[in-house]
């Protein structure tokens, strides 16, 4: 099997930036007093500015966000689901850190055919907001 060498030198380019994001977090948690904040998120724009549908770069990118600025952490799941809209990863990510977005984010992934495994009762909580008969206690029924 050929391989390219355009397509190694990518490989090779995007793990570079990926360990030099952890190098730079690791050095963030050994000591906290020291704010490397600035420092981590340029980083990875830098490196979502050259290989924008890299999952793992995004993962990186969030989790940097959430941990120094949760209040601009939506705006970055809002680019990383524009940038990899086949991604479920980020759809579910968004519901959980916005809850509050759940309802359209849940339209969006029925909008591009992504599949979810869910419990009938929160079908029935996110859907309609009618209760289930399965959540109502026996003497109800």
């Amino acid at each position: 099997a050929v391989v390219s060498t355009q397509s190694t030198g990518k490989v090779e380019g995007e793990m570079m930036w990926r360990r030099r994001l952890e190098v730079e977090l690791e050095k963030q948690a050994q000591n906290p007093e020291v704010n490397l904040r600035n420092r981590i998120l340029s980083i990875c724009v830098a490196a979502l500015d050259r290989w924008p549908h890299s999952p793992q770069l995004w993962d990186l990118y969030i989790s940097a966000t959430q941990s120094y600025d949760a209040g601009s952490v939506k705006g970055v799941l809002v680019r990383s689901v524009r940038q990899n809209p086949s991604v479920k990863e980020y759809y579910l990510r968004a519901m959980e850190l916005c809850p509050e977005e759940r309802e359209t984010l849940y339209e969006l992934l029925e909008e591009k055919q992504i599949r979810l495994r869910t419990l009938i009762e929160e079908v029935y909580m996110f859907r309609d907001n009618t209760p289930s008969p399965l959540l109502l206690p026996e003497e109800c029924q």
